[in-house]
């Protein structure tokens, strides 16, 4: 699903218009991104939970980015149990 399929999926579900599905989106994203860089977790119920990557303890030169986040899925999700792959993910 691209990001634009999910906009107009979250419109259609929640009644929102399409403009203000991408608001809330956006919103979401943002809430997500800024949290993990600053080290925390987000974990929402039922879905599972976004948590910042671990960086190498090997030194780097130059520094390397960020490491990627992970992702969890909620063991009580039924719906994300026929997704490829189980247990953690990287992004």
């Amino acid at each position: 699903m691209t990001r634009g399929e999910l906009i107009d999926d979250v419109a259609a579900r929640s009644g929102l218009s399409r403009e203000e599905a991408e608001k809330a989106i956006d919103a979401l994203v943002e809430s997500i991104s800024e949290t993990l860089s600053r080290g925390g977790e987000v974990d929402i119920a039922g879905f599972g939970k976004f948590s910042p990557s671990e960086p190498s303890a090997a030194p780097q030169m130059p520094p390397a980015p960020a490491p990627a986040p992970t992702f969890s899925p909620d063991p009580e999700a039924e719906q994300l149990d026929s997704l490829p792959g189980t247990g953690e993910t990287d992004f």
